[in-house]
């Protein structure tokens, strides 16, 4: 995984990204960077919410009444 991270130069277009301290997964599972590959896994990159989901739920259905 650590090197098709490297390959994906993910920095290049996000360089305010910290890459190595995100968590990565594949298939939505969260895995250890030292993890296989295998053909057609899907590797992922989680950054850190931005907004908590029910507070953003909360925030829709506000605007949604008024």
């Amino acid at each position: 995984m650590a090197d098709a991270l490297a390959a994906c130069d993910v920095n290049q277009v996000f360089p305010q990204m910290d890459l190595d301290r995100m968590p990565v997964g594949v298939h939505g599972r969260k895995v250890k960077r030292n993890r296989l590959l295998h053909d057609g896994d899907r590797v992922e990159i989680y950054r850190p919410l931005q907004l908590d989901p029910m507070e953003a739920r909360r925030r829709r259905a506000h605007r949604t009444k008024h």
